[in-house]
This record gives C-alpha cells, sequence and structure tokens, in this order.
C-alpha cells in the first residue's frame, strides 16, 4: 500500500570525507542479481544550504539500503547491511567509494552533553493511524537538529537507515583525530560521529531539519514496492577504493 504525507518542513545526514584514497578489490561484496525483490520504498524532499531541492529515493530490503534519484542509472549509494558496508557508485568516474564500518575506539575532543525537549504538535494529522512527534535535539545547550517522527512507523526503514548512519559514523568517527580543534563543532560531533541515531530514536522522521539550514521530508512511501535485483547489482569494471590510508 502506498501512502502520500502532509508536508510540515524538514533535514538530515551524510558526511564529509577525507582525501587519502587506497583500492580495495573489486569481487568484494557483490550481490546477486535476477528476479524481483520486495521492498520498501521512501521518497525524500532534501535540502541542503545554498542549493535546490532535490528528491532521493531510498530502497530497503533484509538485506540492502539503496540510496538514489529515482532512477535505475547513474550514481547511487547501496549499503550491504550483512557485511556493514557502504559502496558510492559514481557514474561520471567509474569509481566505488568503499567505507566499511568498524568498531572505533575514539573519544570525543570536548565534552558532550545531550538533551531533548519535545513540542506538542496539536493539529499534527495522523500518519496511517500514528500520531506525529517533534524532537528538538540539543548538545551542551545548544539546539543541533529538530525532527518530526512517527512512533512504530516503518520500523523496518528505521533499522535500515539506522545501521547506514552507523557504519557512516564509523568514518567519522576515523577523522577526528586528523581534524583541527578549532573547526570542530559540538553537533557536527554529535550527529555524525557520537551519536548518529539519536534522532531515529523516536520512530520514522517525517520531517527533519538543522539551524545549519538542511532539511528533509518524507514525500510518500510504499510498504509492497517490488524492484529489481538488479538494482543491487554493483556495477563491473569500476574502479574501488577506501579512504583508509594504506599501512604499506
Amino acid at each position: 500500500m502506498r501512502f502520500f504525507l502532509p508536508a510540515i518542513t524538514f533535514a538530515a545526514l551524510l558526511t564529509a570525507l577525507p582525501s587519502a584514497a587506497t583500492p580495495v578489490p573489486a569481487a568484494a561484496g557483490q550481490p546477486p542479481a535476477g528476479g524481483t525483490i520486495s521492498a520498501i520504498r521512501l521518497s525524500f524532499q532534501e535540502q541542503e544550504p545554498g542549493t535546490e531541492a532535490y528528491v532521493s529515493r531510498y530502497i530497503v530490503t533484509d538485506r540492502y539500503l539503496r540510496i538514489d534519484d529515482g532512477v535505475p542509472y547513474g550514481d547511487f549509494i547501496l549499503l550491504d547491511r550483512r557485511t556493514r558496508t557502504i559502496y558510492s557508485a559514481n557514474d561520471d568516474d567509474r569509481t566505488i567509494l568503499v567505507i566499511q564500518g568498524k568498531e572505533r575506539h575514539v573519544h570525543p575532543p570536548m565534552k558532550l552533553v545531550a538533551s531533548q525537549r519535545q513540542s506538542p504538535l496539536p493539529d499534527a494529522p495522523a500518519v496511517a493511524g500514528r500520531k506525529a512527534e517533534h524532537h528538538t535535539l540539543l548538545t551542551n545547550g545548544k539546539i543541533c537538529y529538530d525532527v518530526v517522527a512517527v512512533p512504530g512507523l516503518l520500523d523496518k526503514a528505521v533499522a535500515a537507515l539506522r545501521e547506514y548512519r552507523l557504519v557512516l559514523a564509523s568514518e567519522n568517527q576515523r577523522m577526528v583525530p586528523l581534524t583541527p580543534a578549532d573547526v570542530q563543532d559540538a553537533c557536527d560531533l554529535a550527529h555524525n560521529a557520537f551519536w548518529p541515531v539519536r534522532y531515529l530514536r523516536y520512530g520514522m522522521p517525517i520531517q527533519e531539519w538543522s539551524p545549519q539550514g538542511y532539511h528533509r521530508r518524507l514525500l510518500d512511501y510504499d510498504e509492497t514496492y517490488q524492484v529489481s535485483a538488479s538494482l543491487f547489482v554493483l556495477p563491473k569494471g569500476y574502479r574501488r577504493y577506501t579512504m583508509e590510508v594504506s599501512a604499506e
């Protein structure tokens, strides 16, 4: 069944990547092809500061999360949930950035204190029979993120978003010791490195935004989406690399 959601305001995610690159074997993480797979599809409208709004499609299966712009070709991101690996395919230069989720023992470079407050939404319409909640997330007393979420909605998709965020956070944690102290920000550290799934504890986000101007809202979703298994196959002949610095 397909649902369309009312608008309110929105925002979220993604991360800056370092400059070093180390090749990885082309055989790693190749999903099976052929046939059709049942999935959950999410459509988001997103906007970053200084850019036009764009639409992203998220496709969730038991094993994969694919993020693209709604077409079966071009650039896309693929999370292999089983191996905790993100593959970011770039069609222009025929490369695949590989980010392997790892347990890291990195401590925040500054004290981080979390707090939150909930605001009433008396006029918010129900989504699939559930009421939305508005939560404001603060770090060190500073507003970092707002999320309007629906508890119990699309729990399987929320789980995939959590896994994706945790893999990205492991890469961001790796970069923390390499980042100059004068450019480190408590909100950025909390949201992207040390508490990356804090905003997901309240259910499926239908609208998100940050003080910096990032916005995202859920346009619609389909829990019975049928998708070709070929969308989860990585392109052949692309050079794969990782941002980890080689030990050699």
